[in-house]
């Protein structure tokens, strides 16, 4: 009989992966829209997140246009 008062650690690992993800953007859109970074630099920072976060929903997002 399986324990479920413990967290599935792969399930806690996904949800880590989306927090990430959405502060990463976060900081990416604020960096956007405070004129610091480029509509394409944008696009580009989030390509990477996306790559590197792995984002369950990320993955039908659009990009900036």
């Amino acid at each position: 009989m399986k324990d479920n008062t413990k967290p599935d650690i792969k399930y806690a690992a996904v949800l880590q992966n989306e927090y990430n993800y959405v502060l990463a953007q976060q900081i990416t859109k604020r960096l956007f829209e405070s004129g610091l970074i480029t509509k394409d630099e944008f696009n580009k920072i989030t390509a990477k997140n996306r790559e590197s976060f792995s984002p369950l929903l990320g993955r039908i997002m659009p990009e900036l246009t």
